[in-house]
């Protein structure tokens, strides 16, 4: 519920680090399916764009709403990142 991503939240952003908050946000969504207003919350956690970017493509997959996952792109400030992510996707129905 909301209540497991605020803690999930302030976990992740508890860390300095992108590749520890990389660590804790796989392990979450391991367990959890996450929408796409979630995926975005999390990788707006995240300082640098490579890792906002890897961050995304790998939470595809555990994302419950595909379909609204093109909302994603407002956390982006690249237009090219938005087209990596749109090019990742295509390849990875």
């Amino acid at each position: 519920g909301n209540e497991d991503y605020q803690e999930a939240l302030r976990s992740i952003e508890s860390k300095s680090f992108s590749d520890a908050k990389m660590t804790v946000v796989k392990q979450v969504l391991k367990n959890n399916c996450v929408t796409t207003s979630q995926v975005k919350g999390f990788a707006q956690l995240f300082s640098f764009e490579t890792d906002k970017l890897a961050f995304v493509k790998y939470a595809y997959d555990y994302t419950s709403d595909k379909k609204n996952f093109y909302k994603v792109n407002d956390v982006f400030t690249y237009e090219s990142s938005i087209e990596e992510l749109n090019k990742y996707l295509e390849t990875h129905q």
